[in-house]
């Protein structure tokens, strides 16, 4: 598992979120990727990336960059959740996913 996460406030930050456009579609049985544009000025400058595959709920590759508060989000992600009893994916039923 690898995290990694820099940012810079932006100090006159706006509360105004504006999404421009999200695509997304299947990898796997399991796995769906996804692409995201959208406008948020929380942060001036932000490089965000996280590797984790498993361990967590929807667990996926994620990288976000964010540059003057206009930020491009992909990833592949996990639709499925993940069960810390168990240390695997949860199974729904008669679903014959692992």
């Amino acid at each position: 598992m690898i995290n990694f996460w820099v940012a810079i406030r932006n100090p006159f930050k706006c509360a105004n979120f504006r999404m421009f456009w999200v695509r997304s579609g299947p990898v796997t049985q399991n796995k769906f990727w996804e692409l995201q544009l959208s406008h948020y000025a929380y942060n001036c400058f932000e490089i965000k990336l996280d590797l984790n595959w498993q361990g967590h709920d929807h667990a996926g590759p994620w990288l976000t960059v964010n540059l003057l508060g206009y930020t491009i989000d992909a990833r592949i992600h996990d639709v499925r959740h993940w069960d810390d009893d168990t240390d695997n994916w949860k199974t729904h039923g008669k679903s014959t996913y692992e």
